[in-house]
């Protein structure tokens, strides 16, 4: 019995541990065999990839969404391969974007954060969290220092593909069509439940 406790905290343990970690390289990967087996192997790595969706991608109808602000809230639909396999729970937003306009810099402290492009061509930047301090304080001068970063990771996302990115990195979007139809989808657990709250409440 003690043996079967002590294996049950160690799981805890490094559950607790990768919502945490935080890899130190900078890099992002294009995974070219999409199954959920892969999906998830390569989440544990915590870095940014991107792959070919379009086996698995919704269509998406915005009429169907909630607006609120700039976005809009979209009851989820079970897209398996993206799904933890344990208890999860989900946040699902469309982002409308005009040519040359973007989407607000930001953090996600979800473990799974995946950006779906449905219209359109969007140029985006995964930050390192190792970037924060010059984050502290956003000003007109902000996008451009993102733009032109060379150590910053750029690319194009285009109709199809899914960018995943791994809790704690910023990620920066600007959109590069007239008509740009981008999804969010973020998946928590129950332990990243305490991963977001320390970072809430308790780290501040």
């Amino acid at each position: 019995m003690n043996w079967l406790l002590i294996v049950f905290f160690i799981m805890v343990y490094i559950h607790i541990f990768l919502h945490f970690k935080v890899s130190p390289a900078n890099e992002l990967s294009k995974l070219k065999d999409v199954c959920k087996e892969d999906i998830t192997n390569t989440i544990y790595f915590k870095l940014p990839f991107m792959f070919d969706g379009s086996t698995i991608i919704k269509n998406v109808d915005i009429s169907n969404c909630t607006k609120l602000d700039d976005t809009y809230i979209k009851t989820y639909e079970s897209i398996p391969m993206l799904e933890p396999y344990v208890k999860y729970f989900t946040k699902n937003e469309i982002y409308k974007i005009k040519k040359g306009k973007t989407i607000k810099l930001h953090r996600n402290l979800e473990c799974r954060n995946f950006y779906i492009l449905h219209k359109g061509k969007v140029h985006i930047t995964c930050i390192h969290p190792k970037y924060n301090e010059h984050f502290k304080n956003i000003t007109p001068e902000t996008d451009a220092f993102i733009e032109n970063h060379e150590n910053m990771i750029h690319l194009e996302l285009t109709e199809k593909h899914v960018l995943f990115i791994p809790n704690y990195w910023y990620i920066y979007i600007k959109a590069e069509d007239k008509h740009t139809i981008l999804e969010k989808i973020q998946y928590s657990t129950i332990m990243n439940q305490v991963n977001i709250y320390w970072n809430n409440y308790i780290s501040k």
